[in-house]
């Protein structure tokens, strides 16, 4: 009897310490988002890129609401379901297309992509610390999102975190649902960005294969992924292999690996075939919707496939940018597949030293961790040398039949990051960190099963001690530098932007009056505006509407002669048409003065039309055969407050 009386409030008492437990992670947690969301908020509102790619984004979405009709009367070198997911937001919120519309909406994608990518890890996990140490590395990996706000990758990175979470249940149950969205996914980012939809599709296509149980169909298909994952880097890059050799060999290093390592896992129990064939329901029956709620709209079906399959692959010979990897990155990268390789060659006189296993697991998942989610753009070497690391997950170590429920999400998350490394070419900017974020996932799992490695953890009751250790080693640094991000000591360094639809915009003084002075003048003296390169922000900040729905940055090598003889036409046959033109902007994009000079437009732009104003660097430049006077508007003096003087 003494024992039950005592026995019944110690229950009572480990329940209530529990419970207090997980209020205190579930505060965390939410602080953890808090901060997360007032830390997005500022750095949108603290970055503008010269190169303008968010007005490129805006003026396509204006035209196609007020249009539509892609690719024809609205050019775009992304897919139709981008168009629809931006539709959706801007109706739903009821918000003209503005700079700040177009940056709420990113903030939302942002968020939400943060959110499912913790939701993953703490699904995965079960632990409220781990998901929230997720949900902070990702939202801060998301920063890339500032530099081109409502650009196709916000859309894109929603969609990786939303099917890692469907990878979660889709080795569960009978019905094959998940399965079925998974394929739906694939579809959508096809018809987002073809060149992500492809890496995606390869990588479900691989992890349905190597859950398979072994025949032949099984064989064929492993084989085939396996030449897809060495020959697509060299077909993709072999008009750049000399700047991307390093590039491609990492590439094909660590995707050969990790898809001959995962073809090798063993389950206990396979894939039944029928629910393998989901997911390609799933494909085809969303782009059916896809295609029939395009054709709908006016579209030929040739015209779709020029818009989302053949413009695209134009892109490596209109820009590419920062694909070359020094060699000591090379060499690391190398370095550490072969390892990995010589661990798995071992493997069985390795299967006692889990321990050390597990140890080689979490390191390898706090240092992914730290590369991916340093301040500033990720540089494409760390995300190679990152890469390299993947074949790890999927070594049998330690002598074990995997449950498919638990095998399945862990495979999906390691081929999507293998694969998606190659979304970085041929433009290795803000697209290095959207390629990552299946990575950053890949590594919290990766901590997740080093802890479970070793032995004797749950006897002592040590492991969840570690989990919350280790998710406190990423929670701290990240936490402490994302909240002075969001709550600098001043405020905003600089004041609200008076910039029409940009108030929350805060530019330094001399940018905005600079934009201010240009857009002013472009309102009282021009009624269409043509930007070289394209500057589509201006027409926004000026309310002057461009000569048609064919806009983009880099215009001068991607636009057809005959896309461009259409707005020379236009430009020729209205007098008060002009052209804002940034000579520095155009050597940026990598044109020269001879590659110009083949273009009827761009000489015309250049040796035809004068200019009116200059103002730092950007040029008004007007028809010649203009017959009203020019305004001359008064440089306003932008008063610079006492946090922008320190």
């Amino acid at each position: 009897m003494n024992d039950r009386r005592v026995s019944v409030p110690s229950q009572l008492t480990g329940i209530t310490s529990s419970f207090r437990g997980v209020r205190i992670q579930a505060a965390l947690a939410i602080a953890g988002a808090v901060i997360g969301l007032l830390f997005a908020k500022h750095t949108l509102a603290a970055v503008f890129r010269t190169y303008d790619d968010e007005g490129y984004a805006l003026i396509s979405l204006a035209h196609y609401l007020s249009r539509g009709h892609l690719y024809t009367e609205t050019y775009s070198q992304y897919g139709p379901f981008y168009f629809y997911a931006q539709e959706a937001c801007v109706r739903l919120l009821r918000l003209p297309v503005t700079h700040d519309t177009g940056r709420l909406v990113t903030l939302l994608y942002w968020m939400a992509a943060g959110l499912l990518g913790g939701g993953f890890v703490y699904r995965i996990s079960n632990s409220l610390l781990l998901g929230s140490a997720a949900t902070l590395a990702c939202i801060r990996l998301g920063t890339v999102l500032a530099n081109e706000p409502g650009h196709p990758q916000q859309v894109v990175l929603v969609l990786l975190m939303l099917s890692s979470c469907l990878s979660l249940s889709a080795g569960s149950g009978q019905k094959g649902t998940s399965l079925f969205l998974l394929g739906a996914v694939g579809a959508a980012l096809i018809f987002t960005k073809i060149n992500v939809g492809v890496f995606y599709i390869a990588a479900l296509a691989h992890t349905v294969l190597c859950l398979l149980r072994p025949n032949s169909v099984r064989t064929i298909g492993v084989g085939f992924m396996l030449a897809y994952a060495v020959m697509t880097p060299v077909l993709l890059m072999h008009s750049n292999l000399l700047t991307a050799l390093g590039y491609c060999l990492i590439a094909v290093l660590s995707g050969g690996v990790t898809f001959v390592c995962g073809s090798l896992l063993i389950l206990d129990a396979w894939l039944p075939l029928y629910r393998a064939l989901h997911a390609v329901a799933g494909i085809i029956s969303a782009t059916a919707l896809i295609v029939i709620a395009t054709v709908s709209q006016g579209m030929s079906v040739r015209t779709l496939v020029q818009g989302v399959l053949l413009d695209p692959a134009k892109q490596p010979q209109v820009f590419s940018w920062g694909l070359w990897i020094e060699p000591q990155y090379f060499l690391v990268a190398v370095l550490i597949v072969s390892c990995i390789g010589a661990i798995w060659l071992f493997r069985d006189r390795l299967a006692i030293l889990s321990n050390w296993a597990g140890a080689l697991r979490c390191v390898a998942g706090l240092m992914v961790v730290f590369l991916l989610c340093r301040p500033g753009l990720l540089p494409l070497p760390y995300l190679a040398v990152c890469c390299a690391f993947l074949p790890l997950s999927v070594i049998p170590v330690k002598d074990r039949n995997w449950r498919l429920s638990d095998l399945l999400p862990r495979l999906f998350i390691t081929d999507l990051a293998v694969t998606q490394f190659l979304q970085a070419y041929p433009v290795a900017g803000s697209q290095v960190g959207i390629a990552a974020a299946p990575m950053l996932l890949w590594a919290f799992v990766s901590i997740l099963d080093g802890v479970d490695e070793f032995h004797g953890l749950g006897r002592w009751g040590a492991r969840p001690l570690l989990n919350a250790a280790l998710s406190g080693l990423i929670i701290l640094p990240l936490s402490v530098a994302m909240f002075r991000s969001a709550f600098p000591p001043h405020g905003y360094l600089y004041p609200q932007s008076n910039l029409s639809g940009s108030a929350s915009l805060h530019l330094p003084p001399e940018r905005e009056q600079r934009f201010r002075f240009l857009a002013s003048s472009i309102r009282a003296n021009c009624s269409l505006l043509f930007s070289m390169p394209g500057m589509n922000s201006f027409n926004f900040w000026s309310g002057v509407p461009t000569p048609n729905g064919s806009n983009l940055t880099a215009w001068m090598r991607a636009f057809s002669p005959e896309r461009q003889k259409q707005i020379l036409d236009i430009l020729q046959s209205n007098p008060r048409a002009c052209v804002l033109y940034n000579k520095e902007l155009v050597r940026f994009w990598g044109f020269t003065t001879e590659e110009l000079e083949r273009s009827l437009l761009t000489s015309y732009i250049t040796n035809d039309m004068p200019r009116v104003a200059e103002e730092g660097g950007y040029e008004i430049r007007v028809n010649p055969g203009r017959n009203s006077p020019w305004i001359e508007i008064t440089r306003e003096i932008v008063p610079i407050s006492r946090h922008s003087e320190k």
